[in-house]
């Protein structure tokens, strides 16, 4: 409910501004994984970007970054902004995460 796949399309074309969307400034899912940081992955199962988030975390684990997914059933992409209790304990895993606790 919060992007529609036309809407997604014309914001990658304008992103893109004439670059292959394949580009790993465009996408990440197409770059180089190896040597990245430790990275946290958010995903809700129903966000339009779900399956590549799941694709994004897979390369990443088998780069060998160290990868930590938190998957939450039925959030929306964005849902760590809505007036709802699923964001409240996203944003509280964050701010964990960033105080390294």
């Amino acid at each position: 409910p919060m992007i529609a796949i036309p809407g997604l399309k014309r914001a990658g074309e304008m992103y893109a501004n004439g670059m292959d969307r394949k580009h790993y400034l465009i996408s990440p899912l197409y770059g180089e994984f190896k040597g990245l940081p430790p990275m946290h992955i958010f995903a809700g199962t129903h966000d339009i970007l779900y399956p590549d988030e799941k694709i994004f975390a897979e390369k990443a684990k088998v780069a060998g970054v160290e990868t930590y997914y938190y998957e939450y059933p039925r959030m929306v992409h964005a849902w760590m902004f809505l007036p709802i209790s699923e964001a409240k304990e996203t944003i509280k895993k964050i701010v964990e995460i960033i105080q390294c606790k």
